[in-house]
């Protein structure tokens, strides 16, 4: 039987904000029945099973600040759950069933999952990025979250950018891969991904420029740990 420092059992349409909850032997907060719950701006200290447990749908968790947790900092069951400006997420074990999930960052973007994910990982932070024009999924630490979604980049991303477009790792996001619901100019754009990589938006057709390599000369030899090149750049 676990035991929780706050348990919602039949509860919705509820708002936790500034709490503190210290050295609970298993769960920090556990939503088992209930959604359309706000937890916001607190801290979970020191739980063995999982800081947060979220079995039922549509509950929201923003700024929760998880400390030395020896299980999960977080777990997945429940579709709809939505992680906002979260400081740091750990190890994650998200339903072998799957769950849809939203990931956001206040100023920056959301990744909103349209096919459940599913699978652990270590760092939940780190496998799912949203950057100033960029979002990031590592499905390469977990398969499981190589599903399709639809991205939100948020501040004008494709500011200044002549001919703008999506771009894959750098390289032009091909048509059956990803597209824009949005002009790429627009203040917020929304665009669909198939599956997980990189994604930004960048301009059209970057051209590498041509580099003349002026010293040292060809086949040049040298014993010295440090070499300087001296070299001519033309776009």
């Amino acid at each position: 039987i676990f035991s929780s420092s706050l348990y919602l059992i039949g509860s919705s349409n509820n708002s936790f904000n500034n709490m503190t909850l210290n050295t609970n032997p298993d769960t920090g907060i556990q939503v088992s029945t209930g959604s359309n719950n706000q937890f916001s701006n607190s801290t979970i200290n020191g739980t063995t099973y999982s800081a947060i447990e979220i079995l039922d749908r549509d509950n929201n968790f923003t700024n929760m600040t998880i400390r030395t947790t020896s299980g999960y900092d977080i777990s997945i069951a429940g579709n709809g759950t939505r992680l906002t400006d979260m400081p740091h997420m750990g190890n994650y074990t998200i339903n072998t069933n799957g769950a849809l999930v939203i990931i956001e960052s206040s100023g920056k973007g959301e990744i909103k999952f349209l096919a459940a994910i599913n699978g652990s990982g270590a760092n939940l932070t780190d496998d799912i990025r949203i950057g100033n024009n960029s979002a990031t999924v590592l499905s390469n630490n977990n398969i499981g979250l190589n599903r399709s979604a639809n991205v939100t980049l948020y501040g004008t991303p494709g500011a200044g950018i002549t001919s703008p477009e999506l771009k894959r790792d750098g390289a032009t996001c091909p048509a059956g891969i990803c597209y824009n619901f949005t002009a790429l100019t627009a203040a917020t754009v929304i665009f669909n991904v198939s599956y997980w990589t990189n994604y930004s938006i960048r301009a059209q057709g970057a051209i590498n420029p041509n580099v003349t390599l002026l010293s040292p000369t060809n086949n040049t030899t040298t014993a010295n740990s440090l070499v300087y090149f001296v070299a001519d750049f033309v776009d």
